[in-house]
């Protein structure tokens, strides 16, 4: 007889896909804030002698939740080995816990005033590549503090630190700070002014040169 469990249960979340004895991959996502699981595995043959499984190489006994194993941030492999009754191949199955990582990555950045003396920062400004391995949250979980600054605060001027915050999917996030310089608008633009001639009659002189003796 072929070694197989009936049922493979995770204290962590639920197996994708739901498990059959005759399917041996699966997969499993957790928030970063789950930093370990149990495995309760239940062994399909009822008869025939004592079955060995183990998971990550330690015995379990059938219908027992094994040990806390520790999750790392991104993916944890996890082995459940069901050894036959005397000879015969053992069957493997493998569990993928993805663990959702979160990193946020931040740049210094220079910043502008506009003419009407503010200035609006977008945290994709301020991003350097930051990741969220099990997906960013709706709308691009990024977010920036401060994110606007006015000359009417003359402490804007100048260097200003900031927060990027990134958040993921299960809401897990991950802060850097970056530092962002802001400087004055730009100077208003003086026209050259040229001499107009005086219109005929209207009364206004030029203003004569000097005269010159030779």
């Amino acid at each position: 007889v072929t070694p197989a469990l009936s049922n493979l249960v995770l204290s962590a979340g639920s197996l994708s896909p739901a498990f059959a004895g005759t399917t041996t991959s699966y997969a499993l996502t957790v928030p970063g804030t789950t930093t370990s699981t149990t495995v309760t595995p239940t062994n399909a043959q009822t008869s025939g002698g004592p079955i060995t499984i183990t998971v990550n190489a330690v015995a379990v006994a059938s219908g027992a939740a094994s040990s806390a194993i520790a999750l790392n941030p991104g993916d944890n492999t996890i082995t459940v080995v069901v050894n036959p009754v005397g000879a015969g191949t053992a069957t493997t199955y493998t569990v993928t816990v993805t663990r959702c990582a979160v990193t946020a990555l931040a740049k210094a950045v220079t910043v502008q005033l506009g003419a009407n003396g503010t200035a609006t920062l977008a945290a994709a400004t301020v991003n350097n590549g930051s990741t969220a391995s099990c997906g960013f949250a709706t709308g691009g979980g990024l977010s920036v503090s401060p994110s606007s600054f006015t000359c009417a605060n003359l402490a804007n001027l100048g260097a200003n630190t900031v927060t990027l915050t990134v958040t993921d999917v299960f809401n897990n996030t991950s802060m850097a700070t970056a530092m962002v310089t802001v400087i004055a608008p730009p100077a208003a633009t003086i026209s050259s002014l040229s001499p107009t001639s005086a219109a005929a009659g209207d009364g206004s002189r030029m203003p004569s040169g000097p005269s010159i003796s030779l």
